[in-house]
């Protein structure tokens, strides 16, 4: 067992050796440092891109969302579901949608093309979901009034019916369009406001009432729910009591509905990952030629202090004591670089399509990062220590190591 006096005589050895080295010992660290940083920087964006589509699909599905099964359009027993959505305590609120098809829309009778038309109950998708924080332009429903005449209509639809995609025209609010029905219908509505959900679907489609929506196509009748857990509550145990209760329904996880997000993050998540284990390569690389083109230079130090009496254990213990403070202070300057790149991304975060990009942070990303970075110091200093512990003060005499 290491006494402390040894621990102490293990750190000053450390510290002349590195003291006679500093130009080394300075760029060991510059390298460990960079890749320490690194190391949390893929993490954080990893939970970034994460946390950017989760907000961004719970935007407007929520927590849970309920659909018909099979060919069913509309969901069974939906006014039973209501009652006893409203009934159980770990929901917060939750809002019944109607919905189908695509449904064709034309702009001053320049363009006419079939977008996702969504029928909403303005008295209830306020509390269940943020459509109404995403209004770019005008205003969206107001919460328990009729908007017969009226439609919200997404960032990309906006856009794309008037010239072509990013060309700086777009549909506006105030502007007249009209929409088509299933069964050759038209009618004529004003555009109330323009959102930018920062995900695909809803930026994609145009809203109205849901009587509104019922008139065009009957058939699309309470074909949605979206259900706001509240905070604390697990889904799990939500799901399950609503699924014994309602087999008919089709009950579902926001992440369950949205598959692309998943697609999404498989790949994020194989990139940031592959470039985390190059990373740790990369340390136990650096720390294994260092240690070894260290202790080439040092064989014959080695040997004077093995006949002195020093053991294999004590070597060992000393160069690996050497390679775990080259890991602290990159590390800590890791943590530096890191965190000036969070606080750039926290106050500029990046737009993107499917939301505003930053970096996110947390103990358990630093907690994590230390242990990779301490592993893989002592992995890739360990061989080279362990070859220096088993060095023999006749092999020195002879000059063969």
């Amino acid at each position: 067992m290491m006494t402390l006096s040894t621990f102490f005589l293990l750190a000053s050895y450390v510290i002349r050796d590195i003291a006679r080295s500093r130009m080394l010992f300075a760029l060991i660290v510059s390298g460990l440092s960079v890749a320490s940083a690194a190391i949390l920087l893929t993490v954080g964006v990893l939970n970034g891109f994460q946390t950017m589509l989760g907000d961004s699909e719970r935007g407007w599905l929520s927590d849970i969302v309920i659909t018909p099964t099979g060919d069913d359009r509309t969901i069974a027993e939906n006014s039973r579901l209501e009652a006893e959505l409203a009934a159980m305590e770990g929901v917060e609120a939750f809002s019944l949608r109607s919905q189908g098809g695509q449904i064709l829309v034309r702009y001053e009778e320049e363009k006419t093309s079939p977008f996702l038309t969504i029928g909403i109950d303005t008295a209830s998708t306020e509390q269940a979901t943020l459509l109404s924080s995403r209004v770019i332009e005008g205003s969206f429903f107001e919460s328990g009034i009729e908007y017969s005449n009226e439609v919200v209509l997404g960032k990309i639809i906006a856009d794309s019916l008037v010239g072509s995609t990013d060309d700086g025209r777009s549909v506006g609010a105030g502007d007249d369009l009209y929409v088509l029905g299933p069964h050759g219908e038209s009618k004529r509505f004003r555009v109330r406001g323009i959102i930018d959900a920062k995900t695909f679907f809803p930026n994609w489609s145009l809203f109205m009432t849901k009587q509104e929506y019922e008139k065009l196509d009957p058939a699309g009748r309470n074909a949605q729910m979206v259900v706001k857990i509240k905070p604390g509550v697990e889904r799990a145990v939500v799901i399950r009591s609503l699924q014994d209760r309602f087999p008919k329904a089709n009950i579902r996880t926001w992440e369950e509905e949205s598959k692309y997000v998943q697609d999404i993050m498989l790949a994020v998540s194989f990139i940031t990952q592959s470039i985390h284990y190059l990373l740790v390569l990369t340390i136990f690389t650096i720390v294994s030629v260092v240690i070894y083109i260290n202790i080439s230079q040092k064989k014959r130090q080695i040997g004077i202090l093995k006949s002195m009496g020093a053991e294999n254990r004590f070597i060992l213990s000393a160069y690996l004591l050497e390679s775990c403070t080259y890991a602290g202070v990159a590390f800590v300057i890791g943590c530096l670089i890191f965190f000036a790149l969070y606080s750039v991304s926290s106050q500029h975060p990046l737009p993107m399509l499917i939301g505003d990009f930053r970096i996110v942070f947390s103990l358990d990303i630093l907690i994590s990062a230390w242990i990779t970075v301490f592993v893989a110091t002592l992995g890739g200093g360990f061989i080279p220590a362990y070859m220096a512990s088993r060095t023999h003060i006749i092999d020195v005499m002879r000059g063969t190591v």
